[in-house]
């Protein structure tokens, strides 16, 4: 006698259907993780719009931006941004400007004061009674700008040096609207300037040699790493006294030798 257990057949086959289910979806979901091994190529572009400005007395001014602060270089108008890159990946910078116009300058833009350090005077400075709260500043053009004929600042757009902040590929860009030739009295004025940034496309597993957030979470897994743990933000002193009761061989230490790092950034 045949005896038909329908329950359990159908139960049967539905874990069947279940794990083919399961096991397409992984096959499904495990292809394109594998034929996107490289990052695509991307661009940032930024764009600097200077439409208005005031010259007057002088000086050179833009509402919203900064002045050049080099002591003793002009003090021209300077738009300033940074831009997040992407985390792996070799960067180019380019720029066009658009609409440039030659002004006309008739009275000699000041230079950036620079700090009058000089000790000569009837007594030093070590031997006041009460030191100044300033420090007085003096009117000096760089002779390497104001007796040359050529425009300063050389380039229009000028891009930093990479930093890494907690995992983040930042990149500073400054962009200068004018440019100035004292010894010519003419001012460059550019009203457009479009920047783009070109990233080219890498590997996304390979990690760039200055990204610190690749060291171990947990500094037991380096030599010679202490964790250290505070409760808030602030200025904290370490003494010896210190690494020696956290096990430090303070005795066989070299101070020159001591790193130290927040966040798994130095």
């Amino acid at each position: 006698m045949t005896v038909r257990d329908e329950p359990r057949s159908s139960l049967m086959l539905v874990r069947v259907w279940t794990t083919l289910l399961l096991a397409s979806l992984l096959v499904g979901n495990a292809s394109p993780a594998a034929a996107h091994t490289e990052d695509q190529a991307s661009d940032i572009q930024l764009r600097v719009s200077t439409p208005n400005f005031d010259l007057a007395a002088g000086h050179v001014t833009v509402p919203g931006y900064n002045a050049i602060d080099v002591p003793g270089a002009p003090a021209l108008p300077v738009w300033r941004t940074v831009v997040e890159l992407p985390q792996t990946g070799d960067w180019s910078l380019s720029f066009r400007a658009a609409g440039r116009q030659e002004l006309t300058v008739d009275t000699l833009l000041p230079a950036v004061p620079t700090p009058d350090l000089s000790l000569a005077g009837p007594r030093a400075w070590q031997d006041l009674d009460v030191l100044p709260e300033e420090v007085s500043e003096i009117v000096r053009p760089d002779p390497a700008i104001y007796t040359v004929d050529a425009f300063y600042p050389e380039r229009i757009v000028v891009a930093g040096q990479e930093q890494w902040q907690r995992g983040r590929r930042l990149l500073a860009v400054q962009a200068y609207p004018f440019q100035y030739n004292p010894l010519a009295g003419v001012l460059r004025y550019y009203p457009d300037i479009q920047i783009d940034i070109h990233v080219a496309g890498q590997d996304a597993s390979k990690r760039p040699d200055d990204d610190f957030s690749a060291l171990p979470d947990q500094p037991g897994e380096v030599d010679g790493a202490v964790r250290i743990y505070t409760g808030e933000r602030g200025i904290y002193r370490v003494t010896y006294a210190d690494l020696q009761d956290a096990g430090v061989p303070v005795d066989e230490l070299n101070p020159a030798k001591l790193a130290l790092s927040y966040l798994n950034q130095p």
